[in-house]
């Protein structure tokens, strides 16, 4: 009972969030947009206000301009939505209730833009919408309006009614559910709208992520006209048969509105469906409700995974052998008070999935939750690290955050934030097993040129040889550490070119003596023996964009153990193979093995193919100074299938795979018997088939670490020194009202 009370209380809290969410300044949320490079906005003065993000608020005097992309904005806290076509400048002028305005006033100086205005219960709502030769006034209505400057100044309505007035001629004319005018025609009059401007103006308008069902009053009004159609209907003699008539634009299923059900549709998702861990099937339920609060967005994740009974917290699946739900209740603590506050502590922090603000340019970014791509600087000590290749089995707090100033700045990240709540007698017994930064500084003010320093530590990487009984090979601290200069060639919105140079290396802190002659504490000969460098590494390179394509071409030299980018996608799962290498290296430094150079190239492109896909594609080719050679190399691909990508089917997904000795394992020529997808690979893949507008079916397949029973321990093969990975497959039905 208790934990029923304590889930029920975690509901209740993050709905009151959210209502607190929605009690805030009026303003405009940029809520979607397919290409960042294609937006631009602009503040009063004409100054650009930087890179758009998601999230990112708009005020009054702000002007958003679009190029080869849309854009997506929704008024809060009315809840009024906006879609801007591409080749568009809009500008936002008032918003009702900021410093006493009393209406909310636009202009759409070129191109397009549809609007979903929102009608409150008092119907106190106003809109004002100028263009070159037109006012348009608004309620609450659903319309379009479109400007071509010398040829077209129109307005088309689908549900509603607005006042359409030519400030040329000072006539005004009110335009009607399907009706169209425009003050360039001839005749300035209302008229009914064909199949084509249908299609133009509403069906290629469509939002992509904002819900016309969700804005207050909208379904009121497309009721009451339902419903007054209907009665003219009844009054109506047949007509006599002719030319079918256009059918409307499909809107998406009825919502529930008003109140608690409003903020409900907006906010709550639920996933039910299975999933197999470790070999064993459990049942799920998830409550997913995600918030955007300005430029804030978070999303919370609040499971019962569960075998047989979903009331029986025994029943339920513990990841990594804690129980989340007990909040530090659980007799298992004993009278250690400060043992149940730092699992209560944990509990709390792993309800969050996800909450970033910003992104990594801006002058301050913030991502905290199960993280899938971290990096430090260009990436010599950490790129593309994730944390959360195991998930839902096991689940991070992972933390990404930076500051960004003109003169320098500072990026940080930690693996694992749960882990602080491991309080025993008031000492913190752990804390993030990974974690490390970067400080740079831009001597020249607005020039790009910067000179940074980076360090990433992993405390324990021996700690699943440990879990599993094996040696520990002196129980290692890994501390890399590294220089970094990057110089800007070219920075323009269509291209940009930058180059970087990067260095780094390890010392190991061994908390335990590794043999007789290396003994406990820092061991700096792993980088400096018999008067030469050793175990370290130098990557150098260009990246940059051309239009939507992003590339990337670099040159990598290492030598011993040391590798570029050694904190990547699965670097989790590969770090107990790390500590043996590393021991077996530094007990014989002149072993031929570690004294071979290895250098290698890396190259990696990705782009945006419109609204229908997404990818990226990446791969480390090394060679040897005995000769070429695929051991170590490594394969990076991430897609992501669109909605659109089927024409008139919904069915879209994403993959996204890293492999570490990738051509090896094809060709079988390590001797190791390696598998496409043993602990060298993190592979998701998600197929979801949209059956309603709220109503997902959804297919997830990846792997995880197999653990130990309810301990939450990894498995290790002995043999390789590599933890055992399953499969992870996930069949559930997505909710989102």
């Amino acid at each position: 009972m208790t934990r029923r009370i304590l889930l029920t209380g975690a509901i209740f809290l993050s709905l009151a969030i959210g209502v607190f969410a929605q009690a805030t300044v009026p303003t405009a949320i940029l809520q979607y947009f397919d290409d960042p490079t294609q937006v631009s906005v602009a503040d009063a003065q004409g100054n650009s206000l930087g890179a758009v993000t998601y999230g990112m608020a708009l005020s009054p005097g702000d002007t958003i301009t679009t190029q080869s992309s849309t854009a997506e904005l929704q008024l809060q806290p009315n809840g009024s939505i906006l879609k801007i076509a591409t080749n568009t400048t809009f500008k936002i002028q008032t918003l009702q209730g900021l410093s006493g305005q009393q209406s909310n006033d636009f202009a759409l100086l070129a191109g397009s833009v549809r609007a979903v205005a929102a009608r409150s219960a008092q119907g106190a709502d106003a809109y004002s919408f100028e263009t070159p030769t037109a006012v348009c006034g608004v309620r609450g209505t659903d319309f379009t309006l479109e400007v071509s400057p010398g040829k077209t100044d129109a307005v088309g309505v689908l549900t509603g009614k607005v006042s359409f007035v030519d400030t040329q001629s000072g006539r005004s004319v009110a335009v009607g559910s399907g009706m169209f005018a425009n003050t360039y025609a001839p005749v300035f009059q209302p008229e009914r709208m064909n199949a084509d401007q249908i299609d133009t103006l509403f069906t290629r308008m469509n939002f992509e992520r904002l819900n016309p069902s969700t804005v207050p009053g909208h379904l009121e009004e497309v009721k009451a006209e339902e419903i007054a159609q209907q009665k003219l209907a009844e009054t109506t003699p047949p007509p006599q048969p002719s030319a079918p008539q256009p059918a409307r634009p499909e809107e998406p299923a009825p919502a529930p509105s008003g109140g608690l059900l409003s903020f409900l549709a907006n906010h709550l998702g639920m996933e039910i469906g299975t999933i197999t861990i470790d070999g064993a099937t459990y049942a799920k339920a998830v409550l997913a409700p995600q918030f955007d609060i300005g430029r804030l967005q978070l999303a919370l994740y609040l499971p019962i995974i569960y075998q047989k009974n979903l009331f029986d917290s025994s029943d339920w699946y513990y990841p990594n052998g804690n129980n989340e739900w007990d909040f530090g209740l659980g007799s298992s603590f004993g009278n250690d008070t400060w043992a149940r506050v730092g699992d209560a502590i944990t509990d709390l922090m792993l309800k969050i999935r996800y909450l970033e603000w910003g992104r990594r340019l801006d002058p301050f970014y913030l991502k905290v939750g199960n993280l899938r791509d971290m990096s430090i600087g260009e990436g010599v000590l950490m790129y593309h690290y994730a944390n959360d290749e195991s998930f839902p089995a096991v689940r991070r707090i992972g933390l990404n955050f930076g500051f960004n100033f003109a003169h320098g700045g500072f990026e940080g990240v930690a693996s694992d934030l749960s882990n602080i709540g491991n309080l025993v007698g008031g000492t913190l017994t752990t804390s993030p097993e990974i974690y490390g930064g970067r400080i740079f500084v831009r001597p020249i003010s607005g020039f790009g040129l910067a000179f940074g320093l980076s360090s990433i530590l992993d405390l324990n990487p021996a700690s699943d040889l440990a879990s599993a009984g094996l040696a520990t090979d002196g129980d290692p601290v890994f501390i890399t550490f590294g220089p970094d200069l990057t110089v800007p060639i070219i920075k323009t919105d269509p291209l940009s070119i930058v180059a970087y140079a990067n260095a780094g290396g390890m010392i190991p802190y061994f908390r335990d003596p590794l043999s007789s002659s290396i003994g406990s504490g820092p061991y700096y000969e792993a980088v400096w023996y018999n008067n030469s460098l050793r175990n370290y590494g130098i990557a150098a390179g260009i990246l940059g964009n051309v239009a939507n394509f992003d590339w990337r071409f670099e040159f990598r030299y290492s030598t011993g153990t040391f590798q570029i980018g050694m904190f990547n996608t699965t670097y989790d799962r590969t770090r107990s193979l790390l500590v043996t290498q590393l021991a077996s290296y530094l007990n014989n430094q002149n072993n031929p093995q570690y004294l071979t150079t290895t250098m290698g190239v890396y190259g990696q492109g990705g782009m945006r193919i419109g609204r229908l896909a997404s990818f990226e594609l990446g791969y480390f080719w090394p060679f040897s100074t005995s000769g070429f050679a695929f051991n170590n190399d490594y394969l990076h691909l991430s897609l992501l299938l669109h909605r659109g990508i089927i024409p008139g089917f919904g069915l879209h997904g994403s993959l996204s795979f890293d492999r570490t000795d990738f051509l090896p394992t094809l060709l079988d020529n390590s001797g190791q018997k390696l598998t496409l997808f043993d602990a060298n690979t993190t592979v998701k893949a998600e197929l979801i088939y949209p059956v309603a507008p709220a109503l997902d079916i959804v297919m997830l397949v990846s792997t995880s670490v197999l653990t130990e029973g309810t301990s939450g321990q990894p498995v290790i093969d002995s043999s390789t020194g590599l933890p055992e990975v399953r499969p992870v497959v996930s069949l559930q039905t997505n909710l989102h009202l």
